[in-house]
Parts: C-alpha cells; structure tokens; sequence
C-alpha cells in the first residue's frame, strides 16, 4: 500500500500505528522518541528526519507534523520510524511507501 500526498502541501499532520509481524499494536510508553525517516527511492541520503508524537502509547500510534518543504519534490519514498528506547535500544519499524504527487 502506498500513501499519497501532494507535492508542497504542508500544515497538517499524518498519524502511523505501530504494529508488531502478527498485526499487535506495540506499546509505545518506554519510548524515549520516535524519529520519522522517509529517503527517496535510489536517492543516497534521507529527505526527511522529523520527531513523532507519541499520540496513544498504548495503541502504538505517534503523528509527524507535516512541514513547509517535507514534500516539496515529486517522487516514491521508503519511509520508516525509528523508535528510541531507552538504554540505547533501537527499533526500526518500515511503513508503506509515500508518493508524492504533482496537483492538477
């Protein structure tokens, strides 16, 4: 599943739940952040690195604040969150692909 956006839209927020491989939420509550990284697909280096909220820690659910620039170049991401424990435990969870589009 990919997720769609609109190259240069901004000011509004994207909410991403954390699931285990059988499909269980993962708890969120001993994490010390949680860090969005999306890198175009064949670029080299990460266009986006921007801190989460954690929004429902019980549930796994943390939302990234889309920002002025974040999509500012047309093309498919791979996109992930890294989670931050504590003790220097990290944990990267993948997400589904974001596209972002032109408008019409």
């Amino acid at each position: 599943m990919t997720n769609v956006f609109v190259k240069d839209d901004s000011g509004f927020d994207i909410t991403f739940t954390v699931d285990d491989s059988s499909g269980e939420d993962v708890s969120l509550a001993s994490i010390s952040s949680v860090i969005l990284k999306m890198k175009k697909i064949g670029a080299l280096s990460t266009t986006i690195f921007g801190v989460c909220t954690v929004t429902s820690a019980t549930i796994g659910q943390c939302t990234y604040s889309v920002q002025a620039g974040d999509f500012d170049t047309i093309g498919n991401y791979a996109t992930e969150l890294e989670l931050n424990y504590a003790g220097n435990r990290i944990v990267t969870a993948k997400l589904a692909d974001i596209y972002i589009t032109g408008d019409l």
